[in-house]
């Protein structure tokens, strides 16, 4: 490989990694990735009706794209976003839940359960996970009228742009 990208301009090797970057990949569903995949998938379409934990797609849609007003979308939201504010409603420190739902439920997940129904949201419109850190998801998160993040978005999608 070496050897061939030796021989490639500065805009062709630019132009290849930007090609390969860019290709689909599936994680394979087996081990505790897959376990931890359908943890999450469980969670958050069907909640634990004995634990009185509702799913997280009777306010966030089955789709993760957010219901009403006051439902903010989590479908294409980093996962260390969506666990920082996971954790940040378990704590207290997040209060702009009116009727205490989200305190309720992240207080009645486990750990090991936010982390899988964090993970499944992230990837809810089919894209891999963005892989950015907790400290940076505040600015790069989705501009969203309903969420509570106050920094504008690095990049709209032209798709997106339009449909405003």
């Amino acid at each position: 490989m070496a050897w061939i990208a030796g021989r490639l301009s500065e805009r062709e090797r630019v132009s290849v990694s930007f090609h390969y970057a860019n290709l689909p990949f599936d994680v394979p569903a087996t081990g505790a990735a897959g376990a931890e995949r359908a943890e999450g998938a469980a969670l958050y379409h069907r909640g634990d009706p004995a634990r009185g934990l509702p799913s997280c797609a009777s306010c966030h849609g089955s789709g993760g794209a957010g219901i009403g007003p006051a439902n903010p979308p989590l479908a294409g939201q980093s996962e260390a976003y969506l666990g920082e504010q996971m954790d940040q409603w378990r704590t207290g420190r997040r209060r702009t839940d009116p009727g205490g739902v989200m305190l309720r439920i992240s207080q009645l997940l486990t750990p090991a359960e936010a982390r899988a129904v964090t993970a499944y949201a992230a990837r809810l419109d089919g894209r891999p996970a963005n892989p950015e850190s907790p400290a940076a998801s505040r600015a790069a998160h989705r501009a969203d009228p309903r969420s509570d993040a106050s920094g504008p978005p690095l990049h709209v999608p032209e798709s997106a742009r339009a449909a405003e």
